[in-house]
């Protein structure tokens, strides 16, 4: 019916319309209290950082070039560059320290520091925002929806269950690897059902992440007592140019 994988996954979340929504609803407006961008943007921006993405999603996406993830010593991973070369879903997904944003770059030492008690990860949302809001101004705002249902949850629904019906085959790994091209990340291949189901699992942690899956997949799959019962991080950054990162505990999550 003319649903596909749109090329830029980034701007599936920032147009109004777009052929890879089968649905959703419209999301709160620009400005004010309970405005999409003055709730998610960083302070810098005049925004709240109220949303505040966990270090541990942060490492789990892979290495651009070779697939791998960061605990792969032969993925790539330079420690004292963590954000540099990964997959490209990160950069559309998450604001990071030291990433440019509205002709700032971000310093959560300076003026994108946490107010006084906030929990902060020193991470922001880039999902769902637009560079042309200007929340000092009021102006530069559009129309957009939160997502509810796209194409691509469709292609890692049929490859998760027709991977535990009847095992690896050509076909789970097509949509599994149309979602990955689509990123500009290498394909999957080879392995047993068990791994697979683990490729599957993280595909639906980068692809979906900060669209409200993640929650209810760990239970469906009866892992939430692993996944969500442990310390999370954030980082912390130290220095001016060539600065040192630290991943301090924010939470521990019972």
């Amino acid at each position: 019916n003319g649903y596909t994988l749109y090329d830029n996954y980034g701007d599936i979340f920032t147009q109004y319309f777009n052929r890879e929504v089968i649905w959703s609803r419209p999301a709160p407006g620009a400005f004010g209290d309970g405005g999409i961008d003055r709730e998610m943007n960083p302070r810098s921006a005049n925004g709240y950082g109220s949303i505040t993405p966990l270090q541990e999603l942060v490492d789990d996406y892979e290495m651009k070039a070779t697939g791998l993830s960061i605990k792969d010593p032969a993925s790539g991973y330079i420690p004292q560059r963590p954000y540099d070369g990964r997959d490209p879903r990160f950069y559309a997904t998450i604001l990071y320290p030291g990433a440019t944003w509205k002709g700032k770059v971000l310093d959560p030492n300076g003026a994108d520091a946490p107010r006084s008690g906030q929990i902060a990860t020193n991470y922001w949302p880039r999902k769902y925002l637009l560079p042309s809001v200007d929340l000092f101004a009021g102006t530069g705002g559009s129309d957009r929806k939160w997502v509810l249902i796209r194409t691509a949850e469709l292609y890692l629904n049929y490859a998760e269950a027709q991977n535990e019906a009847a095992g690896p085959a050509a076909e789970v790994y097509d949509a599994l690897n149309a979602i990955r091209s689509r990123a500009g990340m290498p394909g999957i291949s080879g392995g047993t059902k068990e791994t697979l189901r683990e490729n599957i699992r993280h595909e639906r942690r980068i692809e979906l992440a900060l669209e409200d899956h993640r929650f209810w997949d760990v239970r469906r799959w009866k892992t939430a007592q692993q996944a969500d019962n442990t310390e999370v991080h954030g980082v912390a950054v130290t220095g001016t140019g060539n600065v040192s990162y630290s991943y301090p505990v924010i939470e521990k999550r019972v």
